[in-house]
């Protein structure tokens, strides 16, 4: 049954075909009170829109990676979330990568590994591909750089660590830069991956409309 459909049989018909301008102006709203989507985990800052982090968390526990590769690990406090969700699950690790050596607050956790330098200097990118071989399933999350040129070189470089029927998620392609470097890589790598917008848009606000990425 569509959603619209769905919206039409709950009464609320008129409210549905304005739900873009509503979500529109709640994401202004959003973004740009900086304390709105500064949620914390177990104390830990995590720079995060949390609709975005509560689809990870269910994407997580449907895919099962044996590792998830955060770009960008900024307070630690997402980095945290998805250790403390892998040990409740029983499986997997996050490689957590960041040019900032002090950025990290968390604490040292088993499911979390550490790497410091630029997501896509080739010493990095090596260390994180001989880490992610112990593995059979590899999830990414680009959320480092925001600017074009970088976020461009993340999405070729690891989209090629992503295994099939896993997401890369990169993240904040509600600024322009990044979201043209998505569609300029998708464009290249059609045949590669399926978008996921249904997953994207499934609590209504994303920061990453159209970054939800299926490895085919």
């Amino acid at each position: 049954m569509k959603i619209d459909k769905i919206a039409t049989q709950a009464g609320f018909p008129e409210m549905w075909k304005k739900r873009e301008k509503i979500v529109g102006d709640f994401h202004i709203l959003y973004y740009y009170l900086p304390s709105s989507h500064m949620a914390y985990w177990r104390g830990y800052p995590m720079n995060k829109c949390i609709f975005d982090t509560w689809s990870m968390q269910e994407i997580i526990c449907e895919k099962l990676p044996d590792f998830f590769i955060e770009c960008g690990t900024a307070y630690g406090g997402f980095t945290l979330f998805i250790a403390d969700l892998f040990e409740m699950i029983g499986k997997g690790v996050v490689i957590t990568v960041d040019i900032r050596k002090d950025c990290c607050v968390a604490p040292e956790h088993c499911r979390i590994i550490k790497v410091n330098g630029d997501s896509v200097d080739p010493g990095v990118l090596k260390t994180v591909k001989k880490l992610v071989s112990l593995g059979k399933s590899v999830m990414v999350d680009l959320d480092s750089d925001h600017s074009k040129k970088h976020v461009l070189k993340e999405l070729e470089a690891y989209g090629k660590l992503v295994t099939p029927g896993q997401y890369m998620i990169c993240e904040d392609t509600n600024i322009p830069e990044t979201m043209e470097a998505l569609r300029i890589f998708i464009k290249k790598n059609r045949d590669a991956w399926i978008t996921d917008d249904e997953r994207a848009f499934k609590h209504l606000l994303t920061f990453a409309p159209e970054g939800y990425l299926i490895k085919k």
